[in-house]
């Protein structure tokens, strides 16, 4: 007989066989969505009924992966949105609601609450959360709140009443496949075989610390003509703009599955000063690139203790210095480099972050 969810449900698992659906309200296709698809991917592989929704018009609606459709929400909310989506959620009769961002963090919780269904969310942003009466609700309501870093665990502390309910997982990477060789990257991306480049993918708004690149790109234009900064991802047209005026700045829009791409830089640089945890660095990591990143508070999870590659925040000229060394003798923090390597493809890939969230739902 088929399990009919009840309300004041206490645990993630209400049968043998869950039933998860993953919420979406997110636009765009970033870190915080390839995640959940992979998730997602990752969940049906094991044999889990795992059911994608997301807008109809979003980043997600252009991926195919398995269990998809999309839903009634949108990016504000309305009450024809509301009554739409809980007759779809009714209908796909869920045992676990997971959300992957705030605004289906706040559908799923009515959703929750109307039918009883268990709530999980997991939060990917080092933001303060405001301590409205709504978000205490939510928060407070959830079966499970996860952090994907210990900074991220740090905002929501204070708004948790149940502590046993926070936890931390991190988002994960796929190992890399068969690389292509540095030269078929290089060709792919449009950059020249010759130079050195500096890679930073990202969607690059003044939040991502894009001053900092200009700062790099100008104390490298007359001691290494030779260097390149790859800039790959979207610009807001007033920020491309001023990185157009840098000649040793090369500019390439979206790339899908960039990671692939990866072996085309030397060296990886992560300038934002504000991530969760930081998907775009790990996808260097895990392929040995050496790597040189401000602390932008969850990539600490990310180094070891002490690591000379994680710079503190506002010491850009610490960061630039780094480059520099680096630049002048690629030898240097080898080995290092390689016990990083090691390290993220142990606790970050994604099989091992799906398996994390296995053992969550069966708590």
């Amino acid at each position: 007989m088929e399990h009919q969810p009840s309300p004041g449900v206490t645990s993630l698992y209400m049968s043998d066989h869950p039933r998860i659906l993953h919420l979406s309200c997110e636009p765009h296709f970033r870190g915080g969505e390839r995640q959940l698809l992979w998730l997602h991917e990752g969940f049906l592989k094991r044999g889990f009924d795992s059911t994608l929704l997301f807008q109809k018009k979003s980043g997600l609606s252009e991926k195919k992966a398995g269990k998809a459709e999309p839903h009634a929400l949108t990016t504000f909310i309305n009450l024809f949105g509301i009554i739409a989506f809980i007759y779809q959620v009714k209908k796909l009769s869920p045992t676990i609601i997971h959300c992957h961002d705030s605004k289906a963090f706040t559908f799923g919780y009515m959703a929750s609450r109307l039918l009883g269904i268990a709530l999980l969310f997991t939060r990917r942003t080092v933001f303060p959360i405001r301590p409205t009466f709504f978000n205490k609700l939510k928060y407070n309501h959830a079966q499970s709140i996860v952090a994907i870093s210990q900074a991220v665990a740090a905002y929501c502390k204070p708004i948790i009443t149940k502590k046993d309910s926070l936890s931390i997982i991190p988002d994960g990477v796929k190992l890399p496949q068969q690389a292509l060789s540095q030269e078929e990257c290089r060709a792919a991306l449009g950059f020249p075989k010759e130079a050195i480049i500096i890679g930073s993918v990202a969607y690059f708004t003044r939040e991502k610390n894009i001053s900092l690149i200009f700062q790099l790109a100008q104390s490298l234009n007359k001691a290494f003509p030779n260097v390149n900064i790859a800039c790959v991802g979207q610009l807001p047209p007033s920020i491309k703009k001023e990185a157009q005026a840098h000649p040793n700045i090369l500019l390439t829009d979206v790339v899908e599955h960039v990671e692939r791409l990866y072996p085309a830089f030397d060296l990886y640089i992560s300038t934002s000063t504000k991530e969760g945890l930081g998907s775009a660095l790990l996808d260097a990591m895990i392929r040995d690139i050496p790597v040189v990143a401000m602390d932008s508070g969850g990539a600490r999870d990310l180094f070891l203790k002490g690591s000379p590659l994680l710079i503190p925040q506002d010491e850009n000229n610490t960061f630039i210095q780094r480059v520099h060394d680096w630049l002048e003798n690629r030898a240097i923090h080898r080995e290092h480099i390689k016990e990083l390597g090691v390290y993220t493809r142990n606790h970050f890939a994604i099989d091992r972050v799906v398996e994390q969230y296995v053992e969550l739902y069966n708590k």
